[in-house]
């Protein structure tokens, strides 16, 4: 008597004990496990059991004169008590970004996808988009839009990805300065009156709010935003300063939450060398009794020696899970400890490009489309 196979939920949920490392050779077994394993409910369950943390690196690295492109997640190692990073499997490399694409951005469980074109004359790829349309989804479900295109540079524009939910229905905001798009309308969009620059490739969640920081046009004034993704043109203003009394730069950093609810950046200042700094606010109240609101140093990279430190950390790539920040040194990648205030090498020796995102992998709370009626998005499946 032959032995009866087992339920497709329990083959499913043993499978998804599975590390990373052996699914893509699972996936040669047979035809039906190959179909299993690309099965949204496994993808959820893959997704928890195996404690990826909810987290995607997407790397370029130069090798050979190359452009070398690699998948990592991010799994808590309970032996040496610390999150590393783990390879995807080239196999699975179209969960997180289909047909030729590359993930960008991502948000609220979905991955903003774009097509490089790789320049004739010089072999590079080329960062400005020129008008390829892009790719939005939710790696769990491949639920894929397919939006409108627009020229802009990439790689080191402030953007922002966001989710909303009206009528019982999940919508989606971008925002690639000074572009907006907003999956409701379909369109992207230019604010009338833009009257500060992004000061911060991103936005910090601390409490429930949003907070970027801008620069004023018009003054010489630094401002930290409530941001309003709907139109970031009008997000709230909670505080401002006179750069001409900050020390230090901040037209380019990177925003992190710090210990326990406060607000922090990523900024370079520059001495004898350059390095990187760790600025949390400190609000305290003056001699007038107003709250006074000040950015206190409460970390640095240490020196650029290959055996201690990083030294210069491009704040444009930087991506934070939890307590742990991975950022681009110049020579590999280091992970910044925002509770404990510690550096470490992750990976070093290799020069790095880029360090893409992080991808937050959740089943949408709600199964209507990506997009309303009114967009014009292609939705693919």
């Amino acid at each position: 008597m032959g032995k009866l196979p087992l339920p497709l939920e329990l083959e499913l949920r043993v499978l998804s004990w599975v590390p990373a490392e052996d699914v893509a050779r699972l996936q040669l077994v047979c035809k039906d496990w190959g179909r299993l394993l690309h099965d949204p409910t496994f993808r959820a369950l893959w997704e928890r059991q195996n404690g990826t943390s909810s987290f995607l690196l997407h790397v370029k690295r130069h090798a050979r004169d190359s452009l070398e492109v690699q998948f990592r997640y991010c799994k808590y190692d309970p032996s040496e008590n610390r999150a590393c990073l783990k390879q995807v499997p080239p196999s699975l490399r179209s969960w997180f970004a289909p047909d030729g694409s590359e993930p960008l951005l991502a948000g609220g469980g979905l991955i903003l996808c774009w097509f490089p074109r790789v320049s004739g004359s010089s072999g590079l790829v080329d960062s400005t988009n020129r008008e390829s349309p892009f790719l939005v989804g939710n790696p769990l479900t491949q639920e894929w839009v397919k939006i409108p295109g627009l020229e802009v540079p990439l790689y080191y524009s402030k953007r922002m990805l966001t989710t909303y939910f009206d009528e019982g229905q999940m919508f989606f905001r971008i925002w690639l300065e000074p572009y907006s798009f907003d999956s409701k309308v379909g369109i992207w969009t230019v604010p009338r009156a833009v009257v500060f620059g992004m000061c911060s490739y991103n936005s910090v969640c601390v409490k429930g709010v949003h907070y970027a920081l801008a620069r004023l046009h018009q003054y010489a004034a630094l401002v930290l935003l409530e941001v309003d993704f709907a139109d970031i043109s009008r997000s709230k203003w909670a505080y401002a300063w006179d750069l001409s009394e900050l020390e230090g730069t901040y037209e380019d950093v990177y925003m992190l939450e710090v210990g326990p609810g406060e607000i922090g950046i990523f900024t370079q200042k520059m001495e004898w060398m350059e390095y990187t700094t760790v600025m949390v606010l400190d609000r305290q109240q003056n001699d007038d009794g107003d709250l006074e609101w000040t950015w206190k140093t409460v970390s640095t990279s240490p020196e650029e020696d290959f055996e201690t430190g990083p030294g210069i950390i491009q704040t444009s790539e930087c991506q934070t899970h939890g307590k742990d920040t991975f950022c681009v040194a110049e020579q590999g990648i280091v992970r910044f400890d925002s509770q404990n205030l510690t550096w470490e090498w992750v990976e070093k020796g290799q020069h790095l490009e880029r360090l893409g995102l992080e991808v937050s992998l959740c089943q949408p709370v709600s199964k209507g489309l990506l997009c309303g009626s009114s967009c014009g998005a292609r939705i693919l499946r």
